[in-house]
């Protein structure tokens, strides 16, 4: 948990899939931080997982996940964080099945 917190050095990250879930907080302020690329293999991403990273603008998702905590990419006080572009490489009945309110329009990667 929290293991990267507010971390400003970062601006993009690429997540190997041997992580199968994203903690709770681990990336938390990461204030820099623009592109996120989760690898195939990762499951799940926790609470607050990228609560105020203020910047973050794309976020690459594999097929492989199973769910998100409908926190998980807050930006502070309950507002989603404003992702321009998230990539899913799963499919669109996949996506649906999730609590994505308030995540823009995914782009499906195939």
């Amino acid at each position: 948990e929290s293991a990267f917190n507010s971390c400003a050095s970062f601006t993009s990250i690429e997540i190997p899939g041997s992580v199968t879930n994203i903690s709770f907080g681990v990336f938390e302020f990461c204030t820099s931080l623009k592109e996120v690329v989760l690898k195939e293999g990762i499951e799940y991403i926790e609470d607050w997982a990228f609560w105020g990273c203020t910047k973050l603008e794309s976020v690459v998702i594999p097929d492989s996940l199973k769910g998100f905590d409908k926190g998980a990419f807050l930006l502070k006080n309950g507002l989603k964080i404003s992702l321009n572009n998230v990539y899913y490489a799963g499919t669109q009945a996949d996506w649906e099945s999730y609590d994505t309110e308030g995540l823009p329009v995914v782009k499906y990667i195939h």
